[in-house]
Formats: structure tokens, sequence, C-alpha cells
């Protein structure tokens, strides 16, 4: 029905085939309703036609220049690679069929409280656990206990949560998150 998709001689046009969207001729857009829906719709170019005038709408530009400390996408590769795509505290390693994973790289000492990007200022973390992890909510003990701040850490969370309230570390002790990194984090950031 569409002559688009249609090459030469009865082969189909198969660049066209693999486009998302694609151009159809008014013609042959009613006649793709009508087998759809038969007798039971019957549809006009008077039916698709917009009643008003599209309304103007202005948006405003704003040009905003900010400064942020520079994140070296090195680190989040690295925290990727050593904790093979995997969050630290749940297991989960989630990813969409073209390689890219859920995980992020978070930062034990945060990047605004001059936290470098090194592995070892690194956890990888499923986002929800990476947002509650720079909150405060979560923590690490210098063994790697998980720790929770009480009440605020959802139950839905908490059955995520590896059960024997570790978290997976690397095995390479040049990768695995520094004292120092920890105890900042727990000093400065946890609530429990």
């Amino acid at each position: 029905m569409e002559s688009a998709l249609v090459g030469e001689g009865v082969k189909p046009n198969l660049g066209a085939l693999q486009w998302s969207v694609r151009r159809l001729l008014e013609h042959e857009f009613f006649a793709i309703v009508r087998t759809g829906f038969g007798n039971e719709l019957i549809i006009s170019k008077q039916d698709t036609q917009v009643a008003e005038e599209p309304a103007e709408y202005n948006r405003p530009i704003v040009k905003k220049l900010t400064n942020r400390p520079f994140r070296n996408k090195a680190f989040s590769n690295q925290v990727h690679e050593a904790y093979d795509d995997t969050c630290a505290f749940t297991g989960l390693r989630l990813n969409n069929g073209a390689g890219l994973f859920e995980v992020e790289a978070a930062h034990i000492r945060a990047v605004e409280d001059n936290g470098p990007d090194s592995p070892r200022n690194g956890l990888a973390l499923g986002q929800t656990i990476h947002w509650l992890f720079d909150k405060g909510v979560l923590s690490l003990e210098d063994d790697g206990k998980i720790l929770k701040a009480g009440r605020l850490v959802p139950e839905k969370v908490n059955a995520l949560l590896h059960t024997d309230g570790y978290a997976r570390l690397p095995e390479r002790a040049q990768l695995q998150p520094h004292k120092q990194f920890l105890r900042f984090h727990r000093e400065n950031r946890f609530l429990g």
C-alpha cells in the first residue's frame, strides 16, 4: 500500500523499509485507514483538518553560563570496568541491549567536595541507589557493609540491596574504595 516501499519491479525498497517514520501519500493513508477500519469509520480529507489556526507561542531563548567542575570520562569508564557494569549495592546489571548500562559511576567524595576522579573514589551504582548515596541515605563502612539511614530507605529499595548487607567491591585492592573517601562520606554526607 506504500509506494515508497516498492523498489525496482516488485522488489521492496530495503532502505525505505528501515525508516522508522515514512511519508505517506494522502490517498495511500486513506486506503490504509479504510483497510483497517472497513466501513466502521468513514474518513475524509475534511475530517483530518484542524478547525482553528495554530496559536503563536514564542518561547524565550535564555543564555546561561555556568561554572562546574570538569568530570573526567576516564573515571566513569574505569569504574564501569572495575565493577563490570554492575551495581555494587544491588548486584543489578541492566543494559538496553545496545551496550548502554543503567549503572553510573558515583563519586564517594563528591566532586563539589573536591573529590578526585580516581577509581578508588568511585562506586558503580544504579541510578536510584546513586541518588540515595549522594543524598546520604546510604553509605559504606570500610569493610563494604552497607549503611542505611533508618526509615529514610524506602522498603522497596531495601529489598533490592544485597541480602547479606555488603556491597560487592572489586577484587583488586587498587580498585577498591579508599578508606579516606568512605570516612569522608560517612562523616559529611551520611544521615544515619
